[in-house]
């Protein structure tokens, strides 16, 4: 329409590497309210109007203070797993060629794990679609096929198949994702969810969480990180997933917190 203002949008991951790192005038760094004994339950309130920009870098701090990182590839072990739950070799480990794999050049699956990580953007995006689509109680064979799927799709290879399918279905069985598949059964979750806010400068935040459930009384905001090593991305990770929680707490009213799930 002619002569409408334009509103500027920023996507939640360009705040989280444009905002500098908040501190309170005269206090020091803001730090998150006191825990209760439940550390998966904060008592954040939802934040009121931030009269600037100064203000909403205060809150959401308080936001990331709060970011919890959690690790579901501390269990070792796969559909077809010659790795030990200690995290050995296991006597006899097999070796499977794989599509693409030339003769002579078979990998046991551990390396074939490694392998898929490394080629990152494709691999993040096949387990997050897997993640997105599958039931919260999906047995390992609807993983495998939601897994095999979604690798058409986006041109996988058979071992990354295996391993999106593996690391799936072990997030899957993760404490939280179990939470979140209670919450669900209860109609209380949400998957690949939508977010806008509106910021102190006009602008419109947007961007997409991974899940959100609702336990308790409490939202969880969940972001699932495939990264082999999440040290160089963490701090930006967390203020993400911050955002994301500011924001359905402004929206619901009811007290969010969010968490970083590598998988």
């Amino acid at each position: 329409m002619a002569g409408a203002p334009s509103v500027g949008v920023a996507t939640a991951t360009e705040l989280a590497l444009e905002m500098p790192p908040a501190t309170a005038s005269g206090t020091g760094t803001v730090r998150a309210a006191t825990k209760p004994a439940d550390p998966g339950l904060l008592p954040f309130e939802a934040p009121s109007a931030s009269p600037g920009a100064e203000a909403l870098a205060r809150e959401i701090a308080a936001y990331e203070a709060a970011v919890g990182v959690e690790d579901a590839t501390a269990a070792t072990g796969s559909l077809d797993s010659p790795v030990s739950p200690g995290g050995a070799k296991s006597a006899g480990s097999h070796v499977r060629r794989d599509a693409g794999v030339p003769p002579g050049k078979e990998t046991p699956a551990y390396d074939r794990a490694a392998a898929a990580r490394e080629r990152g953007q494709r691999f993040g995006t096949l387990v997050h679609a897997v993640l997105a689509a599958v039931d919260l109680d999906a047995e390992a064979a609807a993983v495998r096929a939601a897994a095999a799927l979604y690798a058409r799709l986006l041109g996988a290879q058979a071992f990354e198949v295996d391993e999106a399918a593996r690391v799936a279905s072990r997030a899957l069985a993760h404490p939280l994702l179990r939470r979140a598949a209670r919450a669900g059964r209860a109609g209380s979750c949400r998957r690949e969810v939508a977010i806008t806010a509106t910021l102190p400068d006009g602008r419109l935040m947007e961007g997409v969480a991974d899940m959100a459930f609702l336990d308790e009384g409490t939202w969880t905001v969940v972001d699932f990180k495939t990264d082999a090593d999440l040290a160089p991305g963490l701090p930006g990770y967390r203020r993400q997933v911050a955002l994301y929680a500011w924001a359905i707490a402004r929206a619901t009213g009811k007290p969010a917190r969010g968490v970083l799930l590598k998988v």
